[in-house]
């Protein structure tokens, strides 16, 4: 209904092994949901850090924003570690990962990723820490 492949799915929950046999059976490591999310995005949101840098390894748009919000995943891997924080339940699964924000910060440099795109709108998850 929402337009999430397995490939969405799998990066949400930082299923390294499925996105492994998924990307070798040939899903598109680029393709939107009704939102424009793509499983880098989602993993981004979602703070799957070892499931981003593998999807960025294997060739992810590191520049494909969000784009209701023009949210690209470079901002969007900042924000995961430095989003405003309140008693909602927020992802805690960067605290997990073997590689950090940093590293994937690091890695969507060097895929050339544009360190100067600008966020255009209020990204939804902004509305749970009352910003």
């Amino acid at each position: 209904m929402g337009g999430l492949t397995p490939l969405h799915h799998a990066a949400r929950q930082g299923n390294l092994a499925a996105i492994r046999s998924l990307l070798d059976g040939g899903a598109d490591i680029n393709k939107t949901s009704f939102d424009s999310s793509t499983p880098l995005t989602i993993a981004l949101l979602n703070s799957q850090f070892d499931v981003a840098m593998e999807l960025i390894k294997r060739g992810a748009d590191v520049n494909k924003p969000l784009t209701y919000v023009n949210a690209g995943p470079l901002w969007l891997t900042i924000n995961a570690q430095w989003q405003p924080r309140t008693r909602f339940p927020q992802p805690q699964e960067g605290g997990y990962q073997k590689s950090s924000y940093l590293d994937v910060a690091a890695a969507l440099l060097d895929a050339g990723a544009d360190p100067n795109s600008k966020v255009t709108g209020h990204l939804f998850s902004m509305e749970y820490t009352d910003c």
